[in-house]
């Protein structure tokens, strides 16, 4: 009877290194020529394995990247900005000329942006200091740092109000109305600009005008939380002239 022998074939496989044994009976030669045979079997698959670690591997590194810049206080990706903002209502009368006498304030340094979010805007966001996180659009806000409660501004028309921050200068206060009444504003960064430093020009605040209409859902203050808010805490006020 041919003698039998045994022969490890060693390979790799997605978990790390495998080692397969070989029976055969038969000369030494046949034995190996059956190991090798084993062995160039199973190397697609092996390659198969091998790859599929590899794409495995790649995509974490890539949800490690996006999830460290999301924790990045820092971080304002493109098409998005981070703002804050003071509102004085439309139903409580003057909304205009209050929003100006508090931007004048805030220029003046009389008053910085934290105290007066905090004392004067009828946003459930006064108690953040008026930040809105990091956001896309004023009717998206919970795609963005800030959760909490619904907003007012939840699923409508905001346009006007995002117009303005795409375009303002960042750090300078601007004032925009909506149907809510007159937000005074101000963008602290805008992705994609490197610096964070926007266009809107020199000399007086910004304004920025939008039709009104009926209804306001401001019905009383909200929990809201903004994780770049809680992280950063208080803030410097605008750039003034």
């Amino acid at each position: 009877m041919s003698p039998t022998l045994a022969a490890l074939v060693i390979g790799t496989a997605a978990h790390g290194p495998s080692v397969h044994v070989c029976i055969a009976q038969g000369p030494p030669s046949h034995v190996l020529r059956s190991a090798a045979a084993a062995r160039a079997a199973a190397a697609p698959l092996m390659g198969l394995l091998d790859g599929a670690r590899s794409v495995a591997d790649g995509a974490k590194s890539i949800a490690d990247g996006v999830k460290a810049a999301y924790e990045d206080d820092s971080f304002v990706p493109e098409g998005f900005v981070r703002a804050r903002h003071i509102l004085f209502l439309a139903s409580e009368g003057d909304c205009e000329a209050k929003a100006a006498a508090l931007t004048a304030r805030i220029e003046r340094g009389e008053i910085d942006f934290d105290d007066a979010a905090l004392r004067f805007s009828a946003c459930p966001t006064r108690d953040l200091h008026g930040a809105l996180g990091t956001f896309a659009s004023l009717s998206r806000l919970r795609e963005g740092t800030l959760s909490g409660d619904s907003m007012p501004y939840d699923g409508k028309d905001t346009a006007a109000f995002d117009r303005l921050v795409q375009t303002a200068e960042v750090g300078r206060l601007c004032t925009v109305a909506s149907q809510w009444g007159t937000h005074i504003v101000l963008v602290e960064a805008r992705g994609g600009e490197g610096g964070g430093e926007g266009g809107g020009g020199e000399g007086e605040a910004q304004k920025v005008e939008a039709s009104a209409s009926t209804g306001t859902g401001f019905g009383g203050s909200a929990a809201v939380t903004s994780r770049a808010g809680k992280a950063k805490g208080r803030r410097g006020g605008s750039r003034r002239r």
